[in-house]
């Protein structure tokens, strides 16, 4: 069985499971030849197709009504949105959504015999299904990244946030904890939980909202999850019978959940879309300063061309820090980053194991974590790395994880001797994941943007990158280290972008390294100096980096090993006590996607010289 016939079966397997929507795609139509047969939609030699959607349409007959997001290279004024529904409707769909705030495109639903006259439009630039999202799935953190707990005893929540702390210290309390900074988080809602409650009680989830209709509420428990590392202040596990205090990086912050992933734990780009929109529409009147999405969709196609990814950096240009988990798809190697993680201008976060300790000495990166450099644009990410493995948050009872996992639950006697709780519910529950470390620099985001409100998302970024404290060998593994919130509060250097840079094969000096001089995009070249941010490029010679052919060639990680049978935009996979995944009915497939990277700029870097390309 072929690679696409391998894809192609996992679609329809998951098609009845009930996890994919109706995709789109046509183009020829062979009838199978004098003796009959089924008809195949031929899309293939349509270069504004997408590879998946192609390969879709071929297992579906003439007539089925597929879903998909069409890209522009033109805003969807008034007049091209007529001009577009009055096309749609000629070819026998409907337009689903005419327009959206952080994506030059539409998204409807046609026959599939008729997306080769839709792919004619002069305003198809791209077509691709509508794939779907999921999530990345905090607990020994507070220590590791240098913030304080506020109690005697370290939880592994603690822990991991001391960790972004100069070890030997004892735990620093900071003057900041996230007043006055609104999040957005992007996931599978928010539940209530006394945790998110202040002083006087009052929730500080302002507004919960939905793209999928009906309850806003956290089904899944990935969300709440989140959130509670964000801004959880710890008030169910404090008290004078608390043995551990579960506290988040920043307890005074306020959130705005946008629920986009259902009780399964998958959403659709659509959703994530609408939920972007709704930021960009609202920023302002919720004071949104930052927006988490602890979720991803396999790369197929170029960040130009990807919707999550086009999304993302339109938070940015807006003045919003967006800060996204790198994908858990370290098993498949290098060029494993998920979108939107491969978006530019994000801070894009790996997770580090702490191994439950303050110490940063014996901390690692987690094996699940996903590796850089994106494909296929070859973007250098992760930007930063914080702690990700079994990290204890707020659990959302009755959720689907909370029900299918109950080991996960974190024992009442393990945080209070408090009697008259000796048969209560416990509030908090173990996940593990790049989902958990993105929360984590976000609730260090909000603390920067309390102390300076005027701070850029690109000074932002900078900062928590320059100040990152150095850890392993390759920067396509660990990004810039170890995400340290006293040096990230610390740093006074200012950036116009931010930009991650471009990275390069030398197709001639085996296992040399080159790197886009982003110095001058970054606003100082004497302070943003690659060295600066990235440590020492001398230990960037790593062949087995240009040795994977997976990550220069013209074929995804999600080829051969691929686990995105559904397509789907999880909200990056929950990984039971670090290392098992969650996902089990997911299904390997096969997936080619042809490379469109740009040629190097005029200006690259090889370690520390400075080269002009001729």
């Amino acid at each position: 069985m072929t690679n696409r016939s391998r894809f192609v079966s996992a679609l329809l397997i998951a098609a009845i499971a009930g996890f994919v929507p109706a995709f789109a795609a046509s183009g020829t139509i062979d009838s199978g030849g004098s003796g009959g047969g089924t008809s195949v939609i031929d899309l293939t030699d349509l270069a504004n197709v997408a590879d998946d959607l192609a390969e879709i349409v071929e297992t579906v007959t003439p007539a089925t009504m597929m879903q998909v997001v069409v890209g522009s290279d033109r805003p969807m004024t008034a007049d091209e949105q007529a001009r577009i529904a009055a096309l749609i409707q000629s070819l026998g769909g409907t337009v689903d959504k005419s327009a959206f705030e952080s994506f030059n495109g539409y998204v409807a639903t046609v026959p599939a015999d008729k997306l080769a006259d839709l792919a004619a439009d002069t305003a198809s630039t791209h077509i691709a299904p509508n794939r779907r999202v999921a999530p990345s799935s905090f607990d020994a953190a507070l220590c590791t990244i240098g913030a304080s707990s506020g109690v005697n005893t370290t939880s592994n929540l603690v822990q991991a946030v001391s960790s972004i702390l100069p070890q030997p210290t004892p735990v620093p309390v900071t003057d900041y904890t996230g007043r006055g900074v609104t999040v957005a988080v992007i996931d599978s809602g928010i539940g209530t939980n006394q945790d998110l409650r202040d002083a006087a009680g009052v929730d500080r989830v302002v507004l919960r909202w939905s793209s999928q209709g009906g309850s806003a509420s956290d089904e899944f428990g990935h969300g709440t999850h989140v959130a509670g590392i964000i801004g959880g202040n710890g008030s169910a596990s404090s008290g004078p019978y608390a043995i551990h205090t579960f506290r988040g990086v920043a307890p005074d912050v306020k959130l705005v959940s946008l629920r986009v992933l259902g009780a399964d734990g998958s959403g659709q780009v659509v959703d994530v879309l609408k939920a972007v929109d709704w930021v960009l529409d609202h920023h302002v009147d919720y004071g949104i300063r930052v927006v988490n999405m602890s979720l991803g969709s396999p790369v197929v196609e170029t960040c130009s061309k990807d919707a999550l990814c086009q999304a993302a950096e339109a938070l940015n240009a807006a003045g919003i820090v967006v800060v996204v988990s790198a994908g858990n798809f370290g098993s498949l190697g290098f060029g494993s980053i998920t979108s939107p993680g491969v978006a530019p201008d994000a801070i894009t976060v790996g997770a580090s194991k702490d191994l439950g300790t303050c110490s940063t000495g014996d901390d690692d990166i987690a094996s699940y974590s996903s590796r850089g450099p994106t494909w296929p644009d070859h973007i250098l990410k992760p930007d930063v790395v914080a702690p990700g493995n079994r990290i204890d948050s707020l659990r959302a009872a009755g959720s689907t994880l909370d029900t299918l996992f109950p080991v996960l639950r974190v024992p009442l006697r393990s945080y209070t001797k408090d009697p008259l709780l000796l048969f209560a519910q416990t509030n908090y529950f173990e996940l593990s994941g790049t989902s958990m470390s993105a929360p984590i620099v976000t609730g260090v985001v909000a603390q920067m943007l309390e102390k300076d409100p005027s701070l850029t998302p690109a000074t932002v970024k900078a900062r928590l990158m320059a100040s990152a404290q150095r850890m392993g060998k390759s920067p396509f593994t660990f990004g810039a280290g170890l995400v340290n919130l006293p040096g990230a509060l610390a740093a006074t250097q200012v950036a116009e972008r931010a930009p991650s840079p471009h990275v390069y094969e030398d197709p001639s000096l085996v296992g040399v390294v080159w790197i886009e001089d982003i110095g001058q995009l970054w606003g100082d070249t004497a302070v943003w100096s690659d060295t600066a941010v990235w440590g020492d490029t001398a230990v960037w010679g790593d062949t087995a980096v240009w040795g994977d052919t997976a990550v220069w060639g013209d074929t995804a990680v999600w080829g051969d090993t691929a686990v995105w049978g559904d397509t789907a935009v999880w909200g990056d996979s929950v990984l039971v006590r670090g290392e098992l995944p969650f996902r089990t009915h997911l299904t390997k497939v096969g997936r080619t996607v042809q490379a469109t990277t740009a040629p190097p700029p005029t200006t690259l870097k090889a370690g520390p010289t400075t080269l002009s390309r001729r």
